[in-house]
């Protein structure tokens, strides 16, 4: 009779506890990288509102790769970087050391036309804004990860 009444105290009554827990946690990790992108991309428009010579997207490519390339700039200053911090070089993956170098390179080669367009809006407020939203939300999402990676080391037979 006590063997019953644990399996469904486990099982109706906890488990289902357990797994709400973490489709609410998992709900907001997903809005918190929805968040991301959707400030990713109010920085390229205002950007583009700002810049005298822009267009609207999808009309000049080269300018639209130089705007991609100063949003990455801003965002993720740490990728164009000569020497990047040791602590975020070590965990990176090859494939996505292969992307940085790619849009390093890419940065090299617009240098110029990426440089002026940072000169132009470097004063604003709104993008200053943005950045400082940008970075708090990428460090809600890097300690998110770092507390999954280490639950799932320290329980692994609740993720069953």
């Amino acid at each position: 009779m006590l063997r019953i009444l644990r399996y469904l105290k486990t099982n109706l009554i906890v488990l289902p506890i357990i797994r709400l827990a973490y489709k609410l946690d998992l709900f907001i990790f997903k809005r918190a990288v929805k968040l991301q992108l959707l400030l990713t991309q109010k920085l390229r428009l205002v950007i583009r509102h700002i810049d005298s010579s822009a267009r609207l997207e999808g009309y000049d490519d080269d300018f639209d790769f130089v705007i991609n390339i100063a949003s990455l700039k801003l965002l993720n200053p740490e990728i164009f970087s000569d020497h990047p911090p040791d602590f975020f070089s070590n965990d990176l993956s090859e494939d996505v050391k292969n992307v940085y170098e790619k849009w390093k390179s890419e940065y090299l080669n617009k240098k110029d036309d990426v440089d002026q367009l940072l000169q132009n809006i470097e004063k604003n407020d709104e993008i200053s804004k943005i950045i400082v939203s940008y970075n708090l939300v990428r460090n809600f999402c890097a300690n998110h990860t770092k507390k999954v990676m280490r639950r799932n080391t320290t329980y692994p037979k609740l993720l069953i």
